[in-house]
């Protein structure tokens, strides 16, 4: 495949347009100086620039006014977006500038010159004091939003007996998949979605698995979307701390499945609705899993400010590339605005909540014993309080609470 057929269709917030040439621009932060006597300059590094892309963009055609007008309107919507780059990935920017041209000189085209500006993670989002609510009613909002984007995007009308086996097979891959989180993750008796998985028995999980591979099912894509949510709700959002971390690990292990290929260029229309299936199915799922798995991470006890910060960098990081994907065509279309506008709302409500709880929490540190000495004497020597020897031992593993090695590094919570 040639550097042109692996162009992609440049777009801003879903909306496509064309490009005559776009400049990226970036570099380091920082100052270089100099000083009486010395022949070498000491630099100093500051970290990345935020990096800006200056687009040549184009709209042309008979309706070309009207796909003006729909960029334009883009273009003043507030916040950060997705910007599709032709050459290659997808970006969080925010439309800094950007300035019109057209004439009757030129008549069916106009000319745009965009300013694109990198923007990066909210680093002090709003605490969450609801208690968890915000998450919940963000993930419920994604799953709703990722089932309705399913349905619009994948379709079996008219297309090649090859086309259906191949989406079998990754339903098909799906459901090994859940059968197995199936048996390690704990079981909630309560269904997660109302509506969704009402009078949900744990016997029937292994049938209702089983009947996603039902031809009749993979040709409704409303049908086959809505199963697909429900199934992976059933695996459960525990409400007691220790469960729901369990369940939380088994959803961030979910939120990787599959492979995202692109629709790419110089395919046969037949192969794009393949690869186009594929890509929204595992959208589907990642989506509906992490959804899931920030709901857990609200619910899991977090033993300390250092876990808070692992998990809150593990979510964002997973949301960022989910967000990231969002902005690929998929089925050789834009991805709608709304979803990732959905995704942004998801991982905010994550911040907050982890953030605010995490300011409650002691910081790891660590400690070298002189001498050995029993784990309830180093418990009440560090927290005043006897009762939490087993939080000594089980952080560090020890063996034997009778002696906590001396020499060797203990990992301890801040008083």
């Amino acid at each position: 495949m040639s550097w042109e057929e692996r162009l992609q269709p440049a777009s801003w917030r879903g909306v496509p347009f064309g490009v005559l040439k776009r400049t990226l621009s970036g570099g380091r932060r920082g100052e270089t100086h100099q000083f009486a006597d010395r022949e070498e300059p000491q630099g100093q590094d500051l970290g990345r620039k935020f990096e800006i892309f200056d687009v040549q963009a184009y709209v042309v055609g008979d309706d070309y006014d009207q796909d003006r007008d729909r960029l334009i309107q883009a273009l003043r919507k507030p916040g950060f977006g997705i910007y599709v780059d032709p050459y290659g990935g997808s970006w969080k920017v925010v439309a800094r500038s950007w300035t019109l041209v057209e004439g009757a000189d030129a008549g069916g085209v106009a000319h745009f010159a965009i300013n694109f500006d990198e923007s990066g993670e909210d680093l002090y989002p709003f605490a969450d004091a609801s208690g968890g609510r915000s998450v919940d009613d963000a993930a419920g909002k994604l799953v709703a939003s990722s089932i309705e984007a399913f349905s619009q995007r994948f379709s079996l009308k008219g297309v090649p007996n090859y086309v259906e086996l191949s989406a079998q097979e990754m339903v098909g891959d799906f459901s090994d998949v859940l059968i197995g989180l199936r048996e390690v993750m704990p079981v909630v008796e309560q269904p997660v979605y109302e509506g969704l998985t009402a009078g949900f028995v744990e016997s029937d999980f292994p049938d209702r698995v089983d009947a996603l591979s039902d031809v009749f099912v993979i040709a409704r894509p409303s049908d086959l979307a809505g199963r697909v949510a429900a199934l992976i709700g059933d695996l459960g959002v525990p409400e007691d701390p220790v469960q729901a971390a369990q369940s939380y690990e088994g959803f961030v292990a979910l939120s990787g499945f599959g492979d995202l290929v692109p629709a790419g260029a110089g395919l046969a229309p037949s192969r794009r609705v393949e690869q186009g299936n594929r890509s929204a199915f595992v959208s589907l799922v990642r989506q509906v899993s992490v959804a899931n798995a920030v709901r857990c991470a609200a619910r899991m006890k977090l033993d300390s400010y250092d876990q808070a910060q692992s998990v809150r960098k593990l979510l964002a990081d997973n949301l960022s590339q989910i967000m990231n994907e969002a902005g690929s065509p998929v089925n050789g279309e834009p991805f709608d605005d709304a979803g990732f506008t959905v995704l942004s709302s998801v991982r905010t409500a994550m911040l907050g909540n982890i953030t605010e709880r995490a300011g409650r929490l002691a910081r790891i540190t660590g400690v070298r014993l002189p001498a050995q000495r029993p784990a309830v004497a180093l418990a009440y020597e560090l927290y005043g309080d006897a009762d939490r020897t087993d939080e000594v031992i089980s952080r560090n593993g020890l063996g034997d609470p009778l002696f906590c090695p001396s020499g060797r590094a203990l990992e301890v919570l801040e008083r």
